[in-house]
Order: structure tokens, then C-alpha cells, then sequence
């Protein structure tokens, strides 16, 4: 029990952590990048840069959370991140633009939106690769 816990808290860390970073780096990508080219390379010039921001706090969370190597608790923490990521995205998206859930998904048929959802896929594998 003690480990489903670990892996559930370190997964909310990483993912508060990986939400904070992403807001400023959207706000920044929104306002200087975006207006220069379109948002499929605006995205996937950030892209980069929030996965290895990512990675490492990854491994940071790991370490001082200390999740075991099990397979099961690597998997679990990154699912809990993956999830609580998504939804603080749709409530910024309900809080902001005011759309409806519906419509939050909808965006997914974009590819900046796919590229993007890519990124939130490999961030929640980041802690089964990551020693």
C-alpha cells in the first residue's frame, strides 16, 4: 500500500512541476512565437524543451520521493501524472476560455494538438525509462 501511495504522490509532484513549467512556457510561446510561424511549429519548437525539462524533473522526483523500480509503481506514477496533467489542462480550459469539455477534446483533431498530446504521452513514460 505504502508504494501505491509514493507512486500516486510522486506522480502528482511530477505533474504539478511539468504544469507549472508548460504554463510559462505557453504564455511565452503564445506571445513571441506563435505570432512568427504557426502553431504546428510554434509546438514543436517548445516540444523539446518542456520534455527535457520533463526528464529531469523526472528523475529529481524519483530520487527524493523515492519510488521503487518496480515496474508497476513506475507505471502508476506516470498514469496519476498523466491524468492530473490533462485534467489541470481542462480546467485552466474551462477557467479561461470558458469552452465546454467537449470542445477541450475537439481540439485534438489539430496537429499542433497531437504533437502536443504526444508530448504529454512521453512525459507520462518518463518515469518507467528513467534508472
Amino acid at each position: 500500500m505504502a508504494t501505491i501511495l509514493t507512486s500516486a504522490k510522486a506522480g502528482a509532484f511530477y505533474a504539478f512541476g511539468v504544469f507549472t513549467a508548460g504554463i510559462g512556457l505557453g504564455i511565452a510561446r503564445n506571445i513571441f512565437l506563435s505570432p512568427l510561424v504557426n502553431d504546428r511549429w510554434a509546438v514543436t519548437v517548445e516540444l523539446p524543451i518542456i520534455l527535457a525539462l520533463a526528464w529531469l524533473l523526472c528523475g529529481r522526483t524519483l530520487k527524493t520521493i523515492a519510488v521503487s523500480n518496480k515496474t508497476l509503481d513506475r507505471i502508476l506514477m506516470g498514469c496519476v501524472a498523466f491524468i492530473l496533467l490533462i485534467s489541470a489542462e481542462l480546467m485552466l480550459w474551462h477557467l479561461l476560455l470558458q469552452g465546454s469539455t467537449f470542445e477541450f477534446f475537439s481540439r485534438y483533431r489539430e496537429l499542433a494538438e497531437l504533437i502536443g498530446l504526444t508530448g504529454q504521452l512521453m512525459f507520462a513514460v518518463f518515469p518507467l525509462l528513467k534508472n
